[in-house]
């Protein structure tokens, strides 16, 4: 009988083990690891329609966004000492450009993209030189690269307009949107700025203030918005320590403890140059933050989970001091989150032309992808590209493309830009053709919702997007409520 048992138990075993390798060899199949099978597509004639020299170095320069599945909002930063402009772009999931705005801007700081409660619309938020302080501007657009909201040219707040601003950084929860934005020389003060976006017509600014008189490292901080209007800061401050700073939906703030371990903590330079934005893993509660020291090969990935009225969970955090890759890699980090497993990450090779290279890690336990055989990461150089700009985008038929611009080519500079679209895979994420409930901008199944539009908020015993106790369903709106 004992023998019966035994036999029994190493065929559940074995059971167990031929699943996992199936799932991995899954896993491997939907998002292709080998990276020779990748090739390069020329798009630059499609991608852009004028001379435009890109900015190298900092990825605080660039930033991008997903409007819906076949819109993506992009901004670069033109290559010019001073005097410049930005690019602002809406592209289809090709990298072709739909439409485009250049707007002007004095000196190198920092720029940021947000999604509003419009699927439509995006927001941006920047800080140039302007009769002799360096200024926070922001403004609305809709796909079509027209101001909305009322505005016809960028917006400035009316409040510490005697401050000098460099870094930002941008999210939006529901009826609220909020912007960070740090001082240009010390102490590194940061304020926060809140508007109201309830009326899809039009904002307001419901507050703006300094976040008490701690001073901080130079743009070692992130912010992320959640659909209930809570929102959470990240930020290191000149002690070293992590301080979380939760934002209320009436704009109270509440710091906790500081705290010796997180994200940042393990950086070394006093300041980075990169865009810190957390990101949605699709179909969940979770975020995934991507950091990396300016000097030294050092990178940290942090993957945490919401669970309502500003409390989170940390689900992960590892840094790595990676000895296959140079000092200086991580200077201008870009990262996005594909899916639950994975995420993509570029660095630049200083020592061969500061070509820019792309490697993974999973977010569900922020570990670099290996080869199984000799441990190496699984890891493709671009093949003419330096400092460049990249982000990704899904077919219809959940093809995930790598989107790659840049102006040093073949290790020289000031060219004009060019870019590239590499397919690397298929999603394995939410279904095609899946429809989520009412009000949900995105499900993990036709029954459960994880974050909501317009007005609406997550009910978390119910799963499903619903409107305030004291509000009801506009119904010629979707996702608006009013008394």
């Amino acid at each position: 009988m004992r023998n019966i048992k035994v036999s029994y138990l190493n065929y559940q075993i074995k059971i167990a083990f031929f699943c996992c390798i199936i799932s991995f060899l899954n896993l491997f199949q939907a998002i292709q690891l080998d990276t020779t099978q990748w090739q390069e597509v020329d798009i630059t004639s499609n991608f852009i329609q004028q001379s435009f020299i890109q900015e190298s170095e900092a990825s605080k320069f660039y930033d991008s966004l997903q409007l819906s599945q076949t819109k993506y909002a992009n901004l670069i930063r033109s290559s010019t000492i001073f005097s410049g402009n930005i690019l602002i772009q809406v592209l289809d999931e090709h990298g072709n450009q739909q439409c485009n705005k250049l707007i002007s801007v004095d000196n190198h700081y920092k720029y940021s993209l947000a999604n509003t409660n419009l699927e439509s619309e995006f927001f941006f938020a920047y800080t140039s030189y302007n009769d002799s302080k360096d200024k926070v501007f922001f403004g609305f657009s809709d796909e079509s690269c027209s101001f909305s909201r009322g505005l016809t040219a960028p917006a400035q707040p009316v409040d510490f307009t005697s401050i000098n601003f460099e870094n930002l950084l941008a999210k939006a929860g529901n009826n609220n949107l909020y912007v960070v934005s740090q001082t240009s020389s010390s102490p590194y003060y940061l304020y926060l700025m809140i508007l109201d976006i309830s009326d899809i017509s039009t904002y307001s600014i419901k507050k703006h203030v300094k976040l008490e008189t701690l001073d901080f490292r130079r743009n070692l901080f992130s912010i992320q918005a959640f659909s209930d209007d809570y929102a959470l800061i990240f930020a290191k401050d000149i002690n070293d320590k992590l301080q979380r700073i939760k934002i209320k939906p009436n704009g109270m703030d509440v710091w906790d403890t500081p705290k010796d371990q997180g994200i940042f903590l393990d950086l070394n330079y006093e300041k980075n140059y990169i865009q810190n934005k957390a990101v949605q893993i699709e179909n969940t509660n979770k975020y995934s933050i991507v950091t990396g020291d300016s000097q030294q090969k050092i990178f940290t990935i942090y993957t945490f989970q919401y669970n309502g009225n500003g409390e989170i969970q940390d689900i992960c955090l590892e840094t790595y001091q990676s000895g296959s890759m140079r000092n200086q890699f991580f200077y201008a980090l870009e990262f996005g989150v594909i899916n639950q497993d994975f995420v993509w990450i570029k660095g630049n090779n200083q020592y061969l032309n500061i070509k820019s290279e792309i490697f993974f890690a999973n977010p569900s336990d922020c570990q670099i992808y290996r080869n199984p055989d000799d441990s190496s990461i699984y890891k493709y150089q671009l093949e003419h590209f330096s400092y460049s700009h990249i982000f990704h985008t899904y077919y219809s038929n959940q093809t995930v493309s790598l989107i790659a611009s840049s102006s040093i080519i073949d290790g020289s500079g000031n060219q004009n830009l060019q870019a590239i679209r590499i397919s690397i895979g298929i999603n394995i994420g939410i279904e095609i053709g899946q429809t989520c409930p009412q009000n949900c901008a995105t499900c993990s199944d036709n029954k459960t919702c994880l974050t909501c539009i317009g007005d609406t908020v997550l009910d978390l015993d119910t799963q499903q997007c619903q409107c305030k106790k004291h509000l009801i369903q506009y119904y010629e709106k979707i996702g608006q409520c009013k008394v």
